[in-house]
């Protein structure tokens, strides 16, 4: 018995989760014209966590009878703008809005990677 209620604690925390996690979130509604596309990109962080348990006094029970329980979850979600997508003249590039040392990298290395191909 108290298996399905913590089941289901999780079970709906986890679907809440789904619901604010979409990924439509992540990857934003692309803003376009006739040439070119713009894609808002965003970072999402989740944590979750949840707990159960008896309560009542200490004694033997029957595996029928109910045991007082008690469950609780709870749950952060954290979105963070990274950048955007853009397609300009056939060609994508990233612009990122973070001052992260790996989102610095991740530009660079693309940028070095694309004047190598052009110069190679």
């Amino acid at each position: 018995m108290k298996e399905n209620k913590i089941n289901e604690l999780i079970d709906t925390a986890i679907k809440n989760l789904n619901n604010l996690t979409d990924v439509n979130v992540i990857i934003g509604k692309p803003i376009k014209d006739e040439e070119n596309v713009i894609i808002p990109i965003c970072k999402a962080t989740l944590g979750y966590l949840n707990g159960a348990g008896e309560y009542g006094k200490v004694k033997l029970f029957k595996k029928e009878s109910e045991v007082p329980f008690a469950g609780g979850s709870g749950a952060v979600v954290s979105l963070k703008a990274t950048g955007f997508l853009i397609k300009e003249d056939g060609k994508y590039r990233f612009i990122s809005t973070s001052n992260e040392p790996i989102d610095k990298i991740v530009n660079f290395t693309s940028e070095f990677i694309e004047n190598y191909a052009k110069n190679s």
